[in-house]
């Protein structure tokens, strides 16, 4: 049995534990097994999900009406400001 190698040179050294004894180092057939069976079916879902999600989020945003009770709140908030933005920009073409 072939003993571990060792900073100083000195080939001499005590024999290898039993744990890295069964040891079998992993190979590229092994990395492609582990991510073939856990990692691409995770990905696969995240694509999907992701997907989805977007798709949600885009119908919502297009076709959802909010309620005077939950927009008269946020423009009171927001009313300086946007006479603000109207003072500076009177006189200018809107639009891009």
């Amino acid at each position: 049995m072939a003993s571990q190698p060792s900073l100083s040179g000195n080939t001499v050294g005590a024999p290898a534990p039993s744990a890295l004894s069964s040891y079998i180092q992993p190979t590229l057939n092994h990395g492609l097994r582990i991510w073939w069976a856990f990692f691409w079916p995770t990905y696969l879902i995240t694509v999907i999900l992701a997907i989805a999600l977007n798709l949600i989020i885009k119908l919502g945003y297009e076709n959802l009406r909010i309620p005077a009770s939950v927009a008269s709140p946020i423009l009171k908030y927001f009313a300086p400001l946007q006479k603000w933005l109207d003072e500076q920009n009177k006189g200018l073409k809107q639009g891009w």
